[in-house]
């Protein structure tokens, strides 16, 4: 099969093939846990940079319907968005120790 590699670009990781980068696109990993059986899957997702909301947020470029919500304290940003296959999500943008929750 063709060889698929990742390189990092200005501190964004790329998904490259032949050693050339695919266009210019960032990509994120996508980890969904099913509700039902518990079975993890990881894939990549082609990430899209929500500079109106916030210059640092990166999230599917398959959301729609983004909105920026209120809320998240000093420092945080709170999103939501509609995902074909996640259906509405909450998404929230910060600090390693905004995560604890």
């Amino acid at each position: 099969g063709e060889k698929n590699d990742f390189k990092h670009v200005e501190g964004k990781t790329l998904l490259t093939s032949n050693d050339n980068v695919a266009d210019g696109l960032y990509y994120g990993l996508m980890i969904i846990l099913h509700p039902e059986d518990g079975i993890c899957r990881l894939s990549f997702c082609e990430d899209k940079n929500y500079h109106d909301i916030h210059p640092n947020i990166y999230a599917p470029s398959s959301l729609k319907q983004v909105v920026q919500l209120g809320g998240g304290g000093s420092g945080v940003t709170i999103f939501s968005g509609h995902h074909l296959e996640l259906g509405d999500v909450v998404m929230k943008h910060g600090g390693y120790k905004d995560t604890r929750e």
